[in-house]
């Protein structure tokens, strides 16, 4: 009958190494050895994240900050996902530009109220009728010359 304590070793053993085997190793079933990072080394840095998020505070999408810094937009969403205080970052930018707009907007509403029927329109959809008008059916009005008209260009 197996000891409850070795059964236990092993089990925690086999654990380790099917689990923990891509950070650390078990050799001789006692020592524990981290194992060296291979794959490519991550894009991601302070810099380029400061650039992005300052590109995305001046108005630029978010795959124009990529571009504009060398990366691809895929990768921004990539950063997105992995690192949540990034992600974060990129909304508060985006927040604190629209917030600039709408102050300059604002600003400009003091002496011209087209600035603010400008904003009225896009944030809660005063927008104009289409100055278009379509007709599905067909239109019948017929034209007829007045009789002066019809006079004159007899007399040409």
């Amino acid at each position: 009958m197996r000891s409850s304590y070795a059964f236990r070793l092993r089990m925690q053993a086999l654990f380790l190494n099917i689990f923990c085997a891509s950070c650390i190793r078990v050799e001789n079933g006692k020592e524990l050895v981290e194992k060296k990072k291979t794959g490519r080394p991550p894009i991601y840095s302070k810099e380029i994240a400061d650039k992005v998020l300052s590109f995305v505070a001046k108005g630029l999408t978010y795959d124009r900050a990529a571009e504009a810094v060398g990366i691809s937009g895929e990768t921004i969403d990539t950063w997105k996902r992995r690192k949540p205080e990034f992600d974060r970052a990129l909304k508060r930018a985006r927040r604190e530009l629209e917030v600039n707009c709408l102050s300059s907007i604002h600003e400009a509403g003091a002496k011209s109220w087209q600035a603010r029927a400008w904003l009225c329109e896009r944030v809660f959809g005063y927008a104009q009728p289409s100055a278009r008008l379509e007709v599905a059916g067909a239109v019948a009005h017929a034209h007829a010359a007045s009789p002066a008209l019809a006079q004159l260009l007899a007399g040409m």
